[in-house]
Parts: structure tokens; C-alpha cells; sequence
């Protein structure tokens, strides 16, 4: 059974159907392994969202949540999470609320941005397996035979003495 080329067909009298070396070759996908993942320049710059980089994107390139690819997205939940904390920083100064021109009490307007910034906060971070409800979702490694016998080994001498 002859299966179906894609793509157009080679040129009989070509140099590489002489040397037998006319089969397409499509790009196959690379598998990600785990590297180094720099922050842009703009996560550097801010010394909040660069702390919050240098907390988390080590061990998200470990468990292969965090891929260069992936980069500017894990830079706007750094940038987020900075933004919250400046806005907590400022509302604990003002106060959550402000009096109005009449003499009434309203919300202070950086609370609704502190709550738009926190609700997109915990969307970001699903994204990268960073809460509780997407970690169960992450299949576990498993132990290979000689760290499960230790494992059993030491939680059985724990039990005995």
C-alpha cells in the first residue's frame, strides 16, 4: 500500500534524487527540558516582581510549569503580584476608604484595583500550578524503586524505634 506525499513532488532530475536523498523532512517538536529562564528587563527593574521571579521561576523550570516560551506571561503575574503589594502598601496609608463631598464614606477607588489585580493574580497563577486546586491537577512524580524502599524502610523504623 503506497501512502500519500505531502507537499510537492521532487524533481526527478535534481541533484538530491540522484544521491537519493529527496525524502521531506518535516520539523519535529522539540521536548522541553529544564534551563535557566531570565527575566525580562522590565521584572529587573521593578524589585518587587523581581523577588517574586527569583522566589518561584527556579522551581517552576524544575517541575517544567515555567518554559522560555512562557516568559512573558510569568513576568505579568510577577509585575501583578508586585502591583498588589504596592496598592496594599498605599491603602494601608490612606485607609479603604474616602470621605466624599457631601460628608458620606465611599470605598477608596484602589481597593477595586487591588481586588481586579488580585482576581487576576489567582488566574495567572493557575496557570502555573501555583494554587491548590491546579496542583492537584499535576500528576506527581513518581519514585523510582530505591527511594520507595527507603521511604518504607524509614517510616517503619519511625513506628518501631
Amino acid at each position: 500500500m503506497r501512502t500519500a506525499r505531502r507537499g510537492p513532488q521532487p524533481d526527478p532530475h535534481s541533484a538530491a534524487t540522484r544521491k537519493g536523498d529527496n525524502t521531506l523532512k518535516y520539523p519535529t517538536r522539540l521536548k522541553a527540558e529544564p534551563g535557566r529562564v531570565l527575566p525580562p528587563a522590565h521584572v529587573r527593574a521593578n524589585p518587587r516582581a523581581f523577588a517574586f521571579w527569583k522566589k518561584h521561576a527556579d522551581r517552576l523550570v524544575a517541575d517544567l510549569r515555567l518554559q522560555a516560551s512562557q516568559v512573558e506571561a510569568f513576568a505579568m503575574l510577577c509585575v501583578t503580584h508586585a502591583t498588589i503589594l504596592n496598592l496594599t502598601d498605599q491603602l494601608a496609608a490612606e485607609g479603604y476608604t474616602v470621605p466624599t463631598a457631601r460628608g458620606g464614606v465611599i470605598a477608596h477607588p484602589m481597593a477595586q484595583i487591588q481586588a481586579q489585580q488580585q482576581r487576576l493574580f489567582v488566574t495567572l497563577s493557575k496557570e502555573f500550578g501555583m494554587t491548590a486546586a491546579s496542583q492537584s491537577k499535576i500528576p506527581l512524580r513518581e519514585a523510582s524503586d530505591g527511594e520507595e524502599g527507603k521511604s518504607e524502610e524509614a517510616l517503619l523504623r519511625s513506628f518501631t524505634g
